[in-house]
C-alpha cells in the first residue's frame, strides 16, 4: 500500500460553497433540460393526433405552433411536416403544412398545400375555405370568392357557415358585385 496520505491531511481542500452550488445548479439544468425534451414531445404529439384528426385553423393549431415556436423549433415542425407529405401526403398532412406556410407568410407554399389537400379530398370544406382566406389576404377577390363558394357548397358545420358567407359577402362587395353580397 502506498503510504501517501491523501485526502485532507494530505493538502487536499474542499471547494468552496459557491463552487458547490454552481455545480448543484448546473446538475439541475441538465436534469430539467433531460425532463423537458420528453415533456416537449409529449405535448407535440398529443397536437399533432387533434390536429391530424381535425386538421383546420383555431385554437389548437395556435396553440401547437406556438408550442414549437416558444421553444425556437419552429422549422424543427416545417421538417417534421415535410416529410410527412412526401412519405404519406394526406388531407390532413397537406392542411397543416399549409397552415404553417401561412404563418410563416410563404402564402404561394400555402396555396400548393391548400390546392393539394383539396385535390386528395374534395368534399371537405376546410381547403377551399383556407384558400378563399388566403386569396383575401392576397386581395384576389374573384379566386377568393370561388373558393369561399366552394366551400360553402361543401356543407360546412353550422358554426362555420356564418363566418363563411361574411368572408365570401367581403369578397362580392370588394369585386363591387353588391347584389351578390
Amino acid at each position: 500500500m502506498n503510504s501517501e496520505a491523501t485526502g485532507p491531511a494530505a493538502g487536499w481542500r474542499l471547494p468552496p460553497p459557491q463552487a458547490i452550488l454552481i455545480l448543484f445548479a448546473c446538475l439541475r439544468l441538465a436534469a430539467a433540460q433531460e425532463d423537458a425534451d420528453p415533456r416537449f414531445n409529449l405535448i407535440a404529439e398529443r397536437y399533432w393526433h387533434i390536429l391530424h384528426e381535425n386538421p383546420r385553423p383555431g385554437t389548437a393549431f395556435d396553440r401547437w405552433y406556438q408550442h414549437y415556436d416558444d421553444a425556437g423549433r419552429a422549422a424543427e415542425l416545417v421538417e417534421f411536416l415535410e416529410n410527412a407529405d412526401r412519405n404519406d401526403p394526406d388531407f390532413a398532412t397537406h392542411m397543416l403544412l399549409g397552415l404553417v406556410y401561412e404563418r410563416q407568410q410563404r402564402l404561394d407554399d400555402a396555396q400548393a398545400r391548400y390546392e393539394a389537400a383539396e385535390q386528395v379530398d374534395d368534399k371537405q370544406y376546410v381547403a377551399p375555405a383556407s384558400l378563399g382566406r388566403l386569396h383575401v389576404q392576397q386581395r384576389r377577390f374573384s379566386q377568393a370568392a370561388a373558393c369561399l363558394s366552394r366551400a360553402l357548397e361543401r356543407g360546412p358545420p353550422v358554426e362555420e357557415t356564418l363566418t363563411l358567407y361574411e368572408q365570401l359577402g367581403r369578397a362580392y362587395l370588394r369585386l363591387g358585385q353588391r347584389q351578390q353580397a
